[in-house]
C-alpha cells in the first residue's frame, strides 16, 4: 500500500478559506512564530514538503506549547487558499474554526520529519519496558 498523504478537499479549503476572509488566518512562518509565541493560535497548519528549516522553526515552538499541529501536502495548496503562490505555514487563532479544521486534516507527520514533544502528532511507543 503506498504512503497516505493529506490532500486538501474542498471542504478544508472552504473552511481555511472563510477563516482567511473572516481575518483569523495568520500567513507565513513568522507570522505563525508570532501568533504561537503570543498565544493567539489555537492550530497551526504546515505543509509537508516546506524546506525542514522553515518547518523546525515553528514545530520547536510548539514543542512547549499546547497548540495542535496539522499537515497538508503542499505549499501550492495551502498559499492558493489565500491568494499566494506557496506558504510553509499558517494558524488559525479562532477556537471555533480550529475545531473544524482539526478533525479534518491528518496529524500524521510527513516522511522525515520528527514529531513535536507534545499532543502536536502521532506518539511512538518507548521503546522500554516501563509500564508495562
Amino acid at each position: 500500500m503506498g504512503r497516505s498523504r493529506p490532500v486538501p478537499d474542498e471542504q478544508i479549503r472552504g473552511y481555511l478559506g472563510l477563516a482567511h476572509r473572516a481575518g483569523v488566518l495568520t500567513s507565513g512562518v513568522e507570522a505563525v512564530r508570532e501568533a504561537v509565541r503570543d498565544g493567539e493560535a489555537r492550530l497551526v497548519i504546515l505543509a509537508g514538503d516546506a524546506a525542514p528549516g522553515q518547518l523546525q522553526k515553528v514545530m520547536g515552538l510548539l514543542k512547549h506549547r499546547d497548540v495542535p499541529l496539522r499537515w497538508m501536502d503542499r505549499r501550492k495548496a495551502l498559499g492558493s487558499i489565500v491568494g499566494r503562490d506557496a506558504l510553509s505555514a499558517v494558524a488559525i487563532t479562532s477556537e471555533s474554526f480550529a475545531e473544524q479544521l482539526l478533525s479534518r486534516l491528518s496529524a500524521r507527520v510527513p516522511d522525515g520529519m520528527e514529531p513535536a514533544d507534545s499532543d502536536q502528532g502521532p506518539k511512538e511507543e518507548s521503546s522500554t519496558d516501563a509500564g508495562r
